[in-house]
């Protein structure tokens, strides 16, 4: 190819699925898809890796998506560059749905850091797993656990090979969660029963309540997703950084929302602690603020973990959530619900005394389990130093 054509130059990525694979495209001017051949059986919580053979302009890493080939929706992705090893991971937020085929696309907006196009857009088929309820790890069990949790399904039955009372256990679904914030519109408490056998195997049957309807929980989710397309649409600019992204998130959702004032007199909705009491009704405690962060920023590119803890009201220590954001490599603690406080007056206003604070700063008056999340010590883009 290099001596036929001079002025095209090969740009290698490969998707790691079950087994690696690798091809190649040139920076040309072909528009037709490259299709490569389809993955089945793939992992509902899978995590694909790219692999480039340059370093890629990060701001151009939305251009690669992935579909459901059902509805042709796009699914809510999270990424994470690797500038130093050139790759990028690809996470499905909510995961995938068992038994379903999606398509992954890398469009030709991907650019690397000299400017280089992708020439021909390239895409893969891949057809998640049949639900698998014989469990033989737990990996398997969280996901079949989420796969209910996803669907709003009320009750679920697995059969777990070798039973163990330490890692098979309804405490899961709390992590489950917490990892998939966006998972949650009513979630209201599980139970369940086990059947033990001599073989060591155990049925477990696990009932899954409630706060509404599946069908009015479903309604939740697409108008939250649908609003939150509207939004990063409307503010997300061209070529913005990361930080400038985290910037106009942070401000649209405070200007846009206020703070859930039923919660002082016990008569709070349950919307109010999710995205869709903040994307849709304008209103809603931490939770619902940290979790409209976490679903905006992944669906701009911009990496983000939903942060579970406590914060000092008064000296009092009560249960808190917030956000950590990756800003070139390294995580900076965010708070938006404290960054739109209520004030006397009544007046709207937007503070940035908790944007990207490292984890010194914010002990002052968070505390939170620091073994279950990574270390935030840079202040480079802390509001202060920054603007």
């Amino acid at each position: 190819m290099r001596g036929k054509n001079k002025g095209i130059r090969t740009f290698i990525f490969s998707l790691f699925a079950i087994l690696l694979f690798t091809f190649r495209i040139s920076f040309a001017t072909e528009l037709t898809y490259k299709v490569l051949q389809p993955k089945n059986n793939v992992d509902i919580n899978k995590v694909w890796t790219i692999n480039f053979n340059k370093k890629i302009d990060a701001q151009t890493i939305n251009n690669i998506k992935i579909i459901d080939k059902a509805d042709n929706a796009n699914i809510e992705l999270k990424f994470n560059y690797d500038e130093d090893n050139k790759c990028i991971k690809i996470t499905a937020v909510n995961g995938y749905d068992y038994g379903k085929t999606y398509s992954i696309m890398v469009e030709d907006g991907v650019k690397s850091i000299d400017g280089k196009n992708i020439g021909q857009p390239t895409k893969m088929d891949f057809t998640t797993s049949a639900p698998q309820y014989k469990i033989d790890s737990y990996e398997k069990f969280y996901s079949a656990i989420k796969y209910a949790l996803h669907n709003f399904e009320n009750k679920l039955d697995v059969q777990i090979v070798n039973y163990n009372s330490k890692d098979y256990k309804l405490d899961t679904i709390n992590k489950i969660i917490e990892e998939n914030p966006n998972i949650d519109y009513g979630y209201n408490g599980a139970e369940a029963s086990i059947t033990s056998y001599s073989n060591g195997s155990a049925k477990m049957s696990i009932n899954i309540k409630y706060e509404f309807s599946k069908e009015e929980m479903k309604n939740m989710k697409e108008l939250s997703e649908k609003k939150a397309k509207d939004i990063i649409g409307k503010i997300i600019k061209p070529n913005m950084s990361d930080y400038e992204k985290e910037l106009a998130i942070h401000d649209y959702i405070a200007n846009n929302s206020s703070y859930d004032k039923r919660i002082f007199t016990n008569n709070i909705p349950i919307e109010s602690y999710t995205d869709y009491g903040i994307l849709i009704k304008g209103v809603g405690v931490c939770s619902g603020y940290a979790r409209a962060m976490y679903r905006l920023l992944n669906m701009a590119g911009v990496e983000c973990l939903y942060v579970v803890g406590y914060g000092l009201d008064d000296s009092t220590s009560v249960p808190h959530a917030w956000n950590m954001v990756k800003i070139e490599g390294e995580y900076y603690h965010l708070d938006v619900t404290w960054d739109d406080p209520i004030v006397s007056s009544g007046k709207d206003i937007v503070t940035y005394n908790y944007f990207n604070l490292t984890d010194e700063k914010m002990q002052l008056d968070h505390s939170w389990d620091s073994k279950k999340y990574p270390k935030c010590t840079s202040t480079k883009y802390t509001y202060r130093r920054t603007n």
